[in-house]
């Protein structure tokens, strides 16, 4: 019965019993079915909690766009341990911040990547897992493959867990840890499908860490609820996006405006063949037309602007059929409640600017 409280694994594991064979993720040469990953997933949950991890205790990971970050992710949901990912590009210091912040048991980190945190920081925490060449201190990661399937990690008795804690971007200020709960990230998975009638037809590139909730949602979670195949790349320059791109043939990529401008100036943009892919995705900025009127010319595909914020998740789509309005930010998506007020927090005229109010089911806890 516990099993209802760990709606993302369940999401995945449904997935696997329907099509076990088919390819749930690509990284480089490297495959994984989603039989291997679920199973893989379920002896990480209960390997990671053999090591004394419990629900409720936070999991830091620093890892790059790969397969075992996917795997850390949903045996974390699995454990109901809490995720708090680490950026490779943040400042030792900012880490350490993190850790004492999140009050983290644990810390999943790839092999030279631990040395980014200050040793006292890392000596802080009760479990250092090292993916690669383990480190003095370290448990290999690869040491969960012999741990038997049969083992269940602990359950707890809370309804909907916290399973994830992603910082602001600091834009607004001092950056806040924001609270994520699985049955809200997969309201949200099942929002965004029905919005964009994703299919398991299609595969999905992602460059982008997959721990950010706008490619966990949209693209890892969204591909892995449906039976796609997820291909997973760490950003890479134009040219080697191109090759992935045409090897992969996606059904659509998500892909930020600075970033997406710089794919569609290089010259194998013209060069691969888009007759598989749907649309782009936008998120995080202001496309503007020039990136709406590239990705057209370019590829002859859409360019979707999607509205949302870390607090809230996707609050509105521009869908496929209504695109090439630059500025719009499209229908709200699912549970999404709107209002535009004046300062006094009264509603104003239609055509009228001012404060846009946002609230959802699926938002943040608290």
């Amino acid at each position: 019965a516990k099993e209802c409280f760990m709606p993302l694994y369940r999401m995945v594991a449904a997935t696997a019993a329907r099509q076990p064979e088919a390819v749930a993720l690509c990284c480089g040469p490297r495959r994984i079915t989603y039989a291997r990953l679920v199973e893989d997933i379920s002896k990480l949950a209960a390997w990671l909690s053999s090591l004394g991890l419990a629900p409720g205790d936070r999991l830091a990971v620093l890892l790059p766009n790969s397969i075992e970050l996917v795997t850390v992710i949903l045996a974390a949901c699995r454990a109901e341990f809490v995720l708090v990912p680490l950026s490779p590009d943040m400042p030792p210091a900012r880490q350490a911040e993190i850790l004492a912040q999140t009050e983290a048991k644990g810390l999943v980190a790839a092999s030279g990547s631990a040395a980014a945190i200050p040793a006292e920081a890392r000596e802080q925490l009760d479990v250092t897992v090292c993916l690669g060449q383990p480190e003095p201190g370290t448990v290999g990661y690869d040491s969960f493959l012999a741990h038997a399937l049969a083992d269940r990690p602990p359950r707890s008795n809370v309804p909907d867990p916290i399973c994830l804690l992603v910082f602001t971007s600091g834009s607004t200020g001092r950056p806040k840890a924001v609270a994520h709960t699985q049955e809200r990230l997969a309201r949200r998975v099942e929002a965004f499908i029905q919005a964009l009638d994703v299919t398991a037809e299609d595969t999905t590139l992602a460059v982008f860490h997959a721990h950010r909730p706008v490619v966990l949602v949209f693209q890892v979670l969204a591909m892995l609820r449906q039976g796609g195949t997820v291909v997973l790349a760490d950003q890479p320059a134009p040219a080697a996006f191109w090759r992935l791109y045409g090897e992969a043939r996606p059904g659509y990529c998500l892909v930020m405006p600075s970033y997406a401008r710089m794919l569609f100036a290089d010259p194998g943009a013209t060069l691969v063949d888009h007759a598989r892919l749907r649309f782009w995705l936008s998120s995080g900025d202001t496309p503007g037309q020039a990136l709406y009127e590239a990705a057209r010319r370019i590829t002859g595909r859409p360019y979707c602007n999607l509205y949302g914020l870390t607090e809230t998740g996707l609050v509105a789509v521009v869908a496929p059929s209504e695109t090439d309005r630059p500025g719009c930010v499209g229908r709200p998506v699912g549970e999404i409640s709107l209002r535009l007020v004046d300062d006094a927090g009264r509603d104003v005229p239609e055509g009228s600017p001012g404060r846009l109010l946002v609230t959802s089911a699926n938002m943040m806890v608290g």
